[in-house]
């Protein structure tokens, strides 16, 4: 929270600037490209303008709806001049729902921006882009996990998304994104908040297909009472659902699980920690699992998983036979994993670790050929700079998984610097109709 400041008062030595105010009357403006986040981008005089649902080379009349940056938000009033990738938008809540930013876009024209901005960003750090192959794309109707916002009325339940830049709710009858499944118990989730939830109360709901029905953890205000988890009871029984867990005050609770959520990884099922990080579809897990089998064409031996999680790659690459060390700071995450490894047979081992406190590097890279590197979208710049090391001379072979092209370049530079070369990125989008792209990256050293 901001402090608050007399009304005369400014801070000593800086000076005050100029208020702006904000144009009142509509301008027709020429859209010159999109920004990181899809909208597109216009100038008014020196201004730039920040327009949701205008296409590069469009002209559109808008009118400014408040301050972005150093810039003006817009409101897309008319579109006098169309783009020629301009589509019609294929959901019915598009105009409100803030789920997705770009279905008004040709999906050839949405890839090749994701891949110009990964380039674009490469080249930033002075590497080179050339290396980025065109986007593989998962389509719509493949997410197998959501979070949904709601709120419980006198008289119903509201149960979506949120819209653009707000606290209202989209009330979603449906969603292409999902896996059709998923997107059918939309009418039954409402049901369960309806049965469970005070009147007034609000929350998410965040729901996981898994391979032995649906996983799901609702906000509640407080502990259940025995009406409320009889309904629960009733509903997991009736929608057959794996477990349901609650959020109360921060804290996850366990209050149904009537079989264990299992997923699978290439075959070999793990068993799904509540609240534990999963790809979003099952067909991107997919990509970028023959991405990263592809990018190890030609190494041998053992092999570190940095950032394993729950062993989307560290299961199936010890299944190809090859001996994998996996590390991650989620004890539940390593936990599973262990298990299956176990249970499968496969020559796989895991330890809790904290890769950003305490990066594998010095001695434990001794003999370490082979790398795979999964992390987080704050990336892992403390591992990339234990790897640029003279002590990880014998690493020959990094893979990286990222989720963030910023820290990917960050890193991918720090890996160069250390001697290693960028060969290949593969960008992987399944994350249709917004902004993020995922990629898996093959660096060779000498």
């Amino acid at each position: 929270m901001s402090q608050r400041r007399h009304p005369g008062s400014r801070p000593a030595g800086k000076p005050q600037k100029a208020k702006t105010a904000l144009p009142k009357a509509p301008m027709t403006l020429t859209v010159s490209g999109l920004g990181a986040q899809g909208d597109g981008l216009a100038r008014h005089g020196e201004t730039p303008v920040f327009i949701a649902g205008a296409l590069p080379g469009e002209t559109v009349t808008v009118r400014a709806s408040g301050k972005k940056g150093d810039g003006l938000a817009a409101e897309l009033i008319a579109v006098e001049t169309a783009s020629a990738e301009r589509v019609e938008p294929p959901c019915p809540h598009y105009s409100a729902c803030g789920g997705c930013s770009l279905q008004h876009y040709a999906p050839a024209a949405e890839a090749d921006w994701k891949r110009d901005i990964l380039r674009q960003t490469l080249r930033a750090r002075g590497l080179d882009p050339a290396v980025v192959e065109p986007v593989i794309r998962i389509g719509a109707g493949t997410r197998q996990r959501a979070t949904f916002a709601w709120r419980r009325l006198r008289d119903r339940v509201v149960l979506g998304y949120n819209q653009r830049a707000s606290h209202q709710i989209t009330d979603l009858q449906t969603c292409l994104l999902l896996e059709a499944p998923l997107s059918a118990l939309l009418p039954a989730l409402r049901g369960l908040v309806a049965a469970v939830a005070p009147v007034g109360s609000m929350g998410d709901l965040s729901v996981t297909l898994t391979d032995s029905g649906a996983d799901l953890c609702l906000d509640l205000p407080d502990y259940p009472g025995l009406e409320a988890l009889e309904q629960i009871g009733l509903w997991a029984e009736a929608h057959a659902a794996a477990r349901i867990g609650a959020q109360i005050d921060g804290v996850y609770h366990p209050l149904l699980t009537p079989r264990a959520p299992l997923v699978r990884f290439d075959g070999a099922s793990v068993d799904l920690p509540p609240q534990m990080f999963l790809q979003p579809s099952r067909a991107g897990a997919d990509a970028l699992l023959a991405a990263v089998r592809a990018a190890l064409t030609g190494t041998e031996g053992p092999l570190l998983d940095l950032f394993c999680g729950l062993g989307t790659f560290a299961l199936p690459l010890a299944g190809d036979g090859r001996t994998v060390r996996g590390f991650d700071s989620e004890s539940t995450a390593i936990a599973a994993l262990s298990r299956a490894a176990k249970a499968l047979k496969r020559p796989l081992t895991a330890t809790v670790r904290d890769l950003f406190r305490d990066p594998v590097e010095g001695k434990e890279l001794k003999d370490v050929t082979t790398v795979v590197l999964d992390p987080p979208r704050a990336g892992a710049d403390a591992q990339c700079r234990a790897l640029a090391e003279p002590a990880g001379a014998s690493v020959r072979r990094v893979v990286m998984v990222s989720c963030s092209p910023a820290t990917f370049a960050r890193d991918a530079r720090t890996l160069c610097d250390g001697g290693f070369r960028l060969m290949q990125v593969v960008p992987v989008d399944q994350f249709v109709w917004s902004p993020h792209l995922e990629l898996v990256a093959r660096f060779e050293r000498g």
